[in-house]
């Protein structure tokens, strides 16, 4: 049994992962042979994590549960606590945020019986970044301050790193940069006083996003070579791959789609290598939405495909709403605006179903979209209106913004000019008030429009001028293909 183990920690070390699982089997099966539990216990623990990594999530939770039922037999609230922490992260990697929820706030009750401030700041975090996942971004908020509020009690500065990066990355989420950067600066900071390595990648890597995502391209693109440089160093390999997709982005975000390409398929490269099915599924995601910005759909509609494939393969319910959204999306760029509405509905159950208010607010927004194409203006406006309340009630004012840009669409192919007029105006006020310059840029191209339109061409020619100063992308629609930026946690 003692040799098992041996071989097993040696192929994890070595970075053998699938080996590992064979040797660590075996010693689950000797140990639970001779009646050793807690040594039967151990295997289990290893092995959910092992399977984690490995990306079998299914068999992952299998050794989790057995470790947790081990645990209760034994009454060892502590390992009880472990457990339902692991088994809580695995399903909201998953896109189970109920089930990740209900084993999270059992770890966080045991941690306050057993008055473990640390882990009941990382379970805060943990909780933070599932209802995150879910578009609860108040909750979300309030979870991570008070992860960042016991760190600072007790003094513990990886907890403190960690929770200024969570932060950033919540802001972010809501459009909120300026707030944003806030954070990950200090996340920066604390990284390079604890000489955390590894840590101050995770911050170049978070940095790099939040930059690219204010189009902050040139800045985004040295701090993401920072992070690889950083990840090189450090012998990271799931690291170097998280910064090889955010490049790509960047440069795609640039309108440099063959550099995004390359960076695209050297982390898919190494998420084949390390069989990563969640990083697989992260590059052909990004493959996918470069090709469609390049507007190559049927290869585009391939790679989705195949994130469909991978996140049905691992009961990935939020991954496979996200695929047929892109799915949809590729489908209306080529014209496709049928099929497109059926991708969109698909995605809208989806997220109805997992709870993920963020994608309902996505789907309804591509289904107004959809509709307009297709002459359904009445449908249209029902959607719109419906990503409008969301985007209200989960606080984000770019997504607001883009709806009413969305909505003023809808009324100027209804030939109700000063109707649209109002709603373009919206529009552009969220626009520069969050610094959305591509949003902005949308919005001068349909104040434009309207105007020319409305016959008053002096106002036309004043926003035309306004519009060539900014790089934006079409002026009419917002296809709202959400890129899969990785966030990266020291």
């Amino acid at each position: 049994m003692a040799s098992a183990f041996t071989k097993g920690q040696q192929c994890i070390d070595s970075g053998q992962f699938h080996r590992a699982v064979g040797h660590l089997t075996q010693a689950a099966d000797l140990a639970r042979e001779l009646g050793h539990r807690k040594a039967e216990r151990k295997a289990h623990a290893i092995l959910g994590l092992n399977c984690r990594l490995i990306g079998q999530h299914q068999k992952s939770i299998v050794h989790l549960e057995k470790r947790l039922a081990i645990s209760l037999e034994l009454k060892d609230r502590t390992d009880q606590m472990e457990a339902c922490e692991g088994l809580g992260n695995i399903h909201q990697s998953m896109g189970q945020f109920e089930k990740a929820i209900e084993y999270l706030q059992k770890c966080l009750a045991i941690a306050l019986e057993l008055q473990n401030r640390e882990k009941e700041g990382t379970i805060y975090s943990d909780l933070g970044a599932v209802r995150l996942s879910m578009g609860h971004h108040e909750k979300a908020i309030e979870h991570l301050h008070k992860s960042l509020a016991i760190a600072l009690k007790v003094k513990d500065g990886h907890g403190r790193c960690r929770a200024y990066g969570n932060l950033g990355a919540a802001y972010l989420s809501m459009e909120q940069h300026d707030k944003a950067i806030v954070y990950l600066e200090k996340e920066l900071e604390i990284a390079l006083e604890l000489k955390n390595r590894r840590g101050q990648g995770a911050a170049y890597l978070n940095l790099g996003t939040a930059h690219n995502s204010m189009g902050h391209y040139k800045k985004a693109v040295v701090y993401l070579k920072t992070a690889l440089q950083v990840m090189i160093e450090v012998e990271h390999p799931a690291g170097q791959a998280v910064a090889y997709g955010n490049l790509g982005i960047a440069h795609n975000s640039a309108g440099q789609y063959e550099k995004a390409l390359v960076y695209h398929k050297k982390h898919l490269a190494i998420a084949l290598e390390l069989k990563d099915r969640h990083g697989q599924s992260c590059a052909y995601e990004n493959l996918g939405i470069s090709y469609d910005s390049m507007e190559q759909y049927e290869k585009a509609i391939l790679y989705h495909k195949k994130v469909f494939a991978i996140a049905s393969e691992r009961k990935d319910r939020a991954g496979q709403g996200r695929a047929c959204g892109n799915l949809g999306t590729a489908y209306a760029s080529m014209g496709q605006h049928e099929k497109a509405a059926v991708y969109h509905s698909k995605h809208l159950a989806i997220a109805v179903k997992v709870k993920d208010r963020a994608g309902q607010g996505c789907a309804y927004g591509n289904l107004g979209i959809a509709y307009r194409a297709m002459g359904q203006h009445e449908k249209a406006i029902v959607c719109h209106k419906k990503n409008l309340t969301i985007a209200v009630e989960v606080k984000d004012r770019a997504g607001q913004g883009q709806t009413y840009g969305n909505l003023g669409n809808v009324y100027e192919s209804m030939g109700q000019c000063e109707k649209a007029l109002v709603y373009y105006k919206k529009g552009l006020s969220i626009a520069l008030q969050v610094k959305d310059r591509g949003s902005v840029g949308r919005a001068y191209g349909n104040l434009s429009g309207i105007y020319q339109s409305m016959g008053q061409h002096e106002k036309a020619s004043e926003y035309v001028q306004k519009q060539s100063a900014i790089v934006n992308g079409p002026s009419h629609t917002v296809l709202d293909s959400r890129w899969v930026h990785m966030q990266y946690s020291s």
